[in-house]
């Protein structure tokens, strides 16, 4: 996929996925492969108590990287550079209707914009 004229590689993890150790090695892995300078991580999660619908846009860097990757290279992600929320009401109807892809490439595109114009990071 190709957003703003950058190329992007989907690693998609199951909300089941919660080894926080073996989902690093793998997003690290999938960074050293493809020369990843950059992670775009999304994410979906409801507060019942709050009765909010958060969706999550975070953009990090790869630290680490100098020069042609290794296949050992020391690679660690960063702070956030760049962060975008958006809050629904967690009710039925919004559920019933909720499309993560769709709502994910949207926040996608609006976040490349954004930062195209020189947008800053949110808290």
């Amino acid at each position: 996929m190709e957003l703003a004229g950058q190329r992007s590689v989907a690693l998609i993890l199951k909300s089941s996925a919660t080894d926080l150790p073996r989902n690093l090695g793998l997003l690290l892995a999938e960074a050293t492969e493809n020369g990843c300078t950059q992670v775009l991580e999304t994410s979906l999660f409801g507060d019942e108590k709050m009765q909010t619908l958060k969706a999550r846009l975070r953009l990090y860097p790869v630290l680490g990287v100098k020069g042609p990757l290794l296949a050992n290279a020391d690679l660690r992600i960063g702070d956030p550079l760049y962060t975008y929320e958006r809050d629904f009401e967690f009710t039925r109807r919004v559920l019933e209707r909720l499309n993560p892809a769709t709502l994910g490439q949207a926040m996608a595109q609006e976040s490349m914009a954004q930062l195209l114009q020189g947008g800053r990071a949110t808290p």
